[in-house]
């Protein structure tokens, strides 16, 4: 029995494309929008984000900063060192809201996903 090449061709690609396909999650769980936010007044010494780092000191509040996040993100968070004032957080993903913590002298706000 022969097989023609135009065959083995469909054939290869009809594998690669199921092969390609297993195991793939929609687009929309592979990343999620995350909001993160000091809330109150005043100016902080540090805020440190997770995933995203550390803002310098002086930031004024309200600050918030968007980040994307992809599915091996399991701890989501924000640490506030207040300066002056009176700051809380609150961070959301896809618009709902995961943690938050009134204003006060310090603020740590905590999501595990």
């Amino acid at each position: 029995m022969e097989i023609s090449v135009t065959k083995v061709a469909a054939l290869t690609f009809a594998a690669a494309a199921i092969s390609a396909s297993v195991g793939t999650a929609p687009a929309s769980a592979q990343s999620r929008n995350v909001v993160f936010e000091v809330t109150g007044s005043g100016t902080v010494y540090s805020i440190d984000l997770d995933p995203g780092g550390r803002i310098p000191e002086d930031t004024a509040a309200p600050f918030t900063q968007a980040v994307s996040i992809g599915p091996d993100v399991a701890l989501l968070q924000v640490v506030v060192v207040t300066k002056t004032g009176s700051q809380g957080c609150r961070i959301t993903v896809d618009g709902t809201v995961v943690a938050e913590q009134a204003p006060g002298d310090a603020a740590h706000c905590i999501a595990y996903l």
